[in-house]
């Protein structure tokens, strides 16, 4: 609305993405969006904020965002900690294997990591996870050879208001791949 205190963030996005905003419809505005519309507000002090998406070049949404005081007062403070961390050049501390693998990139064949009784457990942890993933993934291939050999030769599984739940296709190589939707 013409002269009131607001942002828009517009956001295009792909079909595939539109489940993740159709739960935005009851659920509010996806966490990465909110965030970039509630740090917007907060920096311009709006009194709200609105997100456009174009799904797919032709279909429109809109959401609105209401200030929430602490979540943008947690970004800002995010914000904050981060550039203190680059202006005194701390480094972060890894978040996943990747950033593990880029950080500690070069290793030494001459030295032996300790191990202490957090790390232990988490090595326990590990291999128990390990064991159920591969007990989970028998089971997984049981389940699946179940619902394709229902399927035979038919390449969609519909449900019974005939919404595709699963597809047997072919791919580019002529073998057959099994997807749920």
């Amino acid at each position: 609305m013409e002269g009131e205190n607001a942002v828009v963030e517009a956001k295009c996005a792909n079909s595939f993405q539109k489940k993740e905003w159709d739960v935005a419809t009851s659920d509010g505005i996806p966490l990465s969006y909110l965030i970039q519309i509630a740090k917007q507000v907060a920096i311009t002090d709006a009194d709200r904020g609105y997100c456009a998406v174009l799904f797919g070049g032709n279909e429109y949404m809109q959401f609105v965002y209401e200030r929430d005081l602490a979540l943008e007062d947690l970004i800002i403070k995010s914000d904050i900690e981060f550039w203190n961390c680059v202006q005194n050049r701390i480094e972060p501390d890894p978040i996943n294997t990747n950033d593990c693998r880029l950080k500690y990139n070069s290793p030494n064949p001459d030295k032996v990591a300790e191990s202490s009784y957090k790390i232990t457990n988490a090595f326990c942890e590990l291999a128990n996870l390990k064991l159920e993933l591969k007990r989970l993934s028998v089971v997984e291939d049981k389940l699946k050879m179940v619902i394709m050999s229902h399927m035979g030769n038919a390449e969609y599984l519909v449900e019974q208001q005939g919404e595709v739940i699963a597809t047997w296709k072919a791919n580019k190589k002529g073998t057959r791949v099994f997807n749920m939707k």
